[in-house]
């Protein structure tokens, strides 16, 4: 991640990206609003960076690898509830998006699991394949539920799918009835872990995070 210090110019190629000529790396800089003086010449020639307008920002296009054209307060919103709070991390994104609208803060269920698979990208997190959250979602509505009904509402699929197999349209049928029962349809998903040998990285994502949010909500 780019740091407020100073860096030789193949250096500063690397951790932006891009070519390592002097003209290619201002203009990086510029568009970043990056604080910045320049010494030395050709292979010599240094970088100090004096001023990063939002760390959180640098952070995540250096490490997670996001556009600059992220929508990065919608970003930071998500990250801030996701990174602080376990039990709404372990939440379904259908879940995560109805908590996010009740606080003010729009975000699409597809966008969050977006934003979520940056983490799981670099190895921050990983999703279980033995440990599941179950719930049921339909048309917005969500509610969480124990393993033992998850299997009952698939039971009931199954049976209710082979009862009605020679009928047209059946599976409308089934799922109609199934959300009539249920409230909804069946889904699991495997709760997020933590990599540890990535805790250092985590936490400055961490603290970047909070001092945005912070600073954006008590301005």
């Amino acid at each position: 991640m780019l740091e407020e210090k100073t860096y030789s110019i193949s250096e500063l190629a690397a951790i932006i990206g891009g070519s390592s000529k002097r003209q290619a790396i201002k203009r990086k800089l510029e568009r970043r609003h990056i604080l910045y003086s320049i010494q030395g010449r050709g292979s010599k020639t240094t970088f100090k960076i004096e001023k990063i307008p939002s760390p959180f920002q640098e952070f995540c296009m250096d490490v997670l690898k996001f556009d600059k054209n992220t929508d990065f307060e919608k970003l930071r919103n998500l990250y801030y509830y996701c990174l602080n709070d376990e039990l709404f991390m372990a939440k379904p994104d259908e879940e995560k998006a109805m908590l996010l609208e009740d606080k003010g803060k729009h975000i699409s269920r597809q966008t969050i699991a977006g934003y979520e698979r940056k983490l799981f990208d670099v190895y921050f997190y990983s999703k279980s394949d033995t440990e599941f959250i179950y719930y049921f979602a339909s048309d917005g509505n969500y509610r969480t539920a124990e393993h033992e009904e998850y299997l009952e509402a698939w039971h009931d699929y199954w049976e209710w799918k082979e009862q009605t197999k020679k009928e047209l349209g059946n599976l409308r049928y089934v799922c109609a009835r199934i959300k009539l029962k249920y409230g909804g349809f069946p889904r699991k998903q495997g709760i997020i872990q933590a990599n540890a040998i990535e805790m250092p990285q985590i936490h400055k994502l961490i603290a970047l995070t909070n001092e945005s949010f912070e600073k954006a909500y008590s301005e």
